[in-house]
């Protein structure tokens, strides 16, 4: 039996606390940048670097929280038409959140490996075992039952799924931020092209494409780490099972 760890603050609250904070932080930087613009910077509160802090803190907590109530759902079906759109790839851009067909895909290759074994344990307790019963519009009650399960039964196990989930959140977040940020940029460089006088253009065109292409990279990439995720559940799921844990 494997022995159970209280996780701590540093095992989960630095972990919320980054998922959080990081594009909390991030949203407040370009809200900041949008309303005031480069040049007219709120730069005097920086005499009180403590206040600073706090402000920054509080504020970039506060759009955190904000932007982790939107789910990852989201920033998935933007991946899938991104993926049918730009990439070509309708089977990968079809799949949904836990993307079950890829096991299913896994299950029925000629080599038997562990990962095949995974695949059919995963299959026959979620009550996918035939290819036919694969369904687009997947639910996720099983996959929130393994990891109830594994945090109850590993502490370790747990803690590492807590990272990945933190990491997509963070990427979501982040996404979002960015979204915010490019649209706001774009709209200044217009404003001041069009109305105002002319200054820092090219400074607000770089960062527009500095924030576009972190859009593209999160696009590129986020289903992958999201997979990653899935894939981290099923596999603490299976080693728990070898254990007789279930």
């Amino acid at each position: 039996m494997t022995e159970i760890r209280p996780m701590g603050f540093t095992s989960l609250g630095i972990i919320d606390l980054f998922g959080i904070l990081t594009p909390g932080v991030f949203l407040f930087g370009n809200i900041i940048l949008i309303l005031y613009g480069i040049d007219r910077l709120p730069l005097g509160m920086l005499k009180d670097p403590f206040l600073a802090i706090v402000l920054i803190f509080f504020g970039g907590y506060l759009l955190g929280s904000i932007l982790r109530l939107v789910h990852p759902k989201w920033v998935d079906s933007l991946v899938s038409l991104y993926l049918r759109k730009i990439r070509r790839d309708k089977k990968w851009a079809e799949e949904k959140f836990p993307y079950f067909y890829w096991l299913l895909k896994e299950k029925y290759v000629k080599e038997q490996n562990v990962l095949s074994e995974v695949s059919k344990l995963i299959l026959k307790e979620s009550g996918r075992e035939n290819i036919k019963d694969y369904s687009k519009k997947e639910t996720t009650s099983f996959f929130n039952y393994c990891k109830l399960l594994i945090r109850a039964k590993s502490s370790p196990l747990s803690e590492e799924i807590h990272r990945m989930e933190a990491l997509v959140r963070m990427l979501s977040g982040v996404f979002w931020a960015s979204v915010v940020g490019f649209c706001g940029f774009v709209m200044v460089l217009i404003l001041k092209s069009t109305f105002l006088t002319p200054t820092n253009e090219f400074t607000y065109l770089i960062l527009s494409v500095v924030y576009l292409i972190i859009i593209l990279a999160i696009l590129e990439r986020f289903r992958f780490i999201r997979f990653k995720e899935v894939m981290t559940v099923w596999w603490s799921f299976y080693l728990l099972s070898k254990e007789k844990l279930t």
